[in-house]
């Protein structure tokens, strides 16, 4: 095909040069592999539907009168907004291995098919197994006892039913998913939501807190839907709550500077980096200072995705290969395989919950330094009064109320405060940022916004400590990560950034699988020392 250029306007039509090209390339419909519905990944392009209705619910009285304990308003808010980054990446991972690994809707599973091509070599073993344990009964010459034949029994039992029966996955009349993968996958997550609830608990402000049933909204659990409300995917009735909301709640508390707004525009901890270029030497440290925090704090929160993620991975694996590796724990000389692998396995359960009291530590440090000495008083009209009665000016929060104008038109002296706005979540971005931010005229440059003055030497001293304790905890996160994994006997997974994964498994079953060897070398030059040992002796 023939493309040429030409130049129609001039006294004469004149073709400036012509080239070859391919033909275009017909268009092809891609049809559409649905690879993520029926799972948590639908809801990167629907959004959290199931939480947004249950913050709806929340706050038409569906789940009850509002306790006092926690803000209702702030937890209802973060759930009808998009800021669900590591609940719906964790879910869609967990359902993806799910649907690999298991495949629970009745069909052909990754897990189902190894059981049925093991099926064979594992009924070899018991068979192999029975007929040395026949032998070694009619050699005891009755010296065994009874509980020997019952260890017997159960042994084989066992072997049988984890390798070859539905006790890792199953699903019950009413739909639900049990066995001993899902407690597993669960269990990890349990662990870390008991150090992040009760260092939640701590928080004065309670906005990642709100008791329905006696227990946290925001927590490891599944809430049965009613009325209008809609069940997570792969839930049926219930919407699953997980850790990681908690976090997300936490997480996005920390960049919006506690303001209670959960959208883009109230991540005042980002867009005040570049709202502190133009303000003053002050506040230009104080914008290093916030890049720094906020950084850090991203950084370490998807370190603890990726070790979750790895380890959920790891279990996944470790769980594949289970018929064949339960089954070496018949024989004696097999049965150090069968330990590493149960070791590995417990301890992938163990190694990323105990990261979350890593976190629960750093969370607890920056809730120090943030708040202060800020208690929230039930008998206190607003934070605000409490901010300029309890003495409380160096916390960021109170640093940022006093700055907010309440009264619309009112400057200076003129500032009033409003009884029915009692926190931060009584108000809009509107009255947040015009109390933060003031314009600054540079004539021909134009004019921009920037952080105020006041609010900049408040914030100063506070943030600089906030942006040294994360570097610091950043600095720690690897030595942590290796202590737990010394601690629980697993290799770390914090730096397999690339995936290298294998380097791992080999490393931690290449002990196990070199024992029988080793075993079996010693036992041949003990054997072939001996019978040197006698010819010489012979030859004397």
């Amino acid at each position: 095909m023939q493309l040429c250029v030409g130049a129609p306007y001039t006294l004469f039509p004149v073709r400036v040069g012509c080239t070859y090209v391919p033909p275009p390339v017909n268009l092809v419909d891609v049809p559409n592999l649905a690879v993520g519905e029926g799972t948590r990944c639908e809801y990167f392009s629907n959004g959290r539907t199931d939480l947004k209705t249950l913050g709806l619910a929340m706050n038409s009285g569906i789940l009850g009168e509002d306790t006092g304990n926690g803000n209702k308003k702030s937890v209802s808010n973060f759930l009808m907004s998009d800021m669900h980054i590591t609940s719906t990446t964790v879910g869609c991972i967990l359902d993806l291995l799910e649907r690999v690994f298991i495949n629970p809707d009745h069909k052909t599973g990754f897990f189902p098919e190894i059981q049925k091509n093991l099926k064979r070599i594992v009924l070899a073993a018991v068979t192999l197994y029975l007929c040395l344990t026949g032998i070694k009964i009619m050699n005891s010459g009755g010296n065994l006892k009874r509980s020997d034949y019952l260890m017997f029994a159960i042994k084989l039992a066992l072997v049988l039913y984890f390798a070859l029966g539905n006790a890792w996955f199953s699903v019950d009349k009413n739909g639900k998913k049990v066995g001993i993968y899902y407690g597993i996958t669960d269990g990890a997550q349990q662990i870390a939501s008991y150090f992040m609830e009760s260092q939640n608990m701590a928080d004065p402000l309670g906005h990642c807190t709100y008791d329905y049933n006696n227990r946290n909204i925001l927590s490891q659990r599944n809430i049965p839907i009613t009325g209008d409300m809609k069940s997570t995917v792969g839930a049926n009735g219930y919407i699953t709550m997980t850790v990681w909301d908690l976090i997300d709640c936490r997480l996005i508390n920390y960049l919006n500077m506690w303001t209670c707004n959960y959208s883009f525009a109230g991540l005042i901890a980002i867009w005040s980096i570049t709202a502190l270029i133009l303000v003053s030497g002050i506040g230009f440290v104080l914008m290093i200072a916030m890049f720094v925090y906020s950084y850090m704090l991203l950084k370490i929160l998807f370190k603890f995705v990726h070790i979750f993620i790895l380890s959920m991975f790891s279990i996944t694996i470790l769980v594949a290969v289970s018929p064949i590796m339960i089954t070496f724990a018949l024989f004696d000389f097999t049965k150090g395989i069968y330990e590493a692998w149960f070791k590995m396995l417990l301890g992938y359960v163990i190694y990323p919950g105990l990261h979350f009291a890593f976190l629960a530590l750093m969370l607890a440090t920056f809730d120090n330094i943030y708040f202060g000495n800020l208690k929230l008083d039930s008998t206190s009209q607003s934070i605000f009064e409490q901010c300029k009665s309890k003495g409380s000016s160096e916390s960021p929060i109170c640093a940022i109320a006093n700055n907010i104008e309440i009264g619309a038109g009112m400057t200076g002296s003129s500032r009033s405060i409003d009884n029915s706005i009692r926190d931060m979540c009584d108000m809009n971005i509107g009255h947040i940022i015009k109390g933060l931010y003031e314009t600054l005229d540079l004539w021909i440059l134009g004019s921009y916004t920037i952080m105020s003055s006041s609010v900049v030497d408040t914030l100063f001293y506070t943030m600089l400590k906030l942006a040294l304790m994360a570097f610091l905890f950043f600095m720690l996160m690897n030595s942590i990560s290796t202590f737990f994994s010394y601690l629980t006997g697993v290799e770390s997974v914090a730096g397999l950034a690339k995936g290298d994964l294998s380097g791992a498994f080999k490393k931690a079953f290449g002990t196990a699988a070199k024992a029988p060897l080793k075993a079996i070398k010693s036992a041949a030059g003990g054997d072939s020392g001996g019978a040197s040992g006698a010819k010489k002796g012979g030859s004397k």
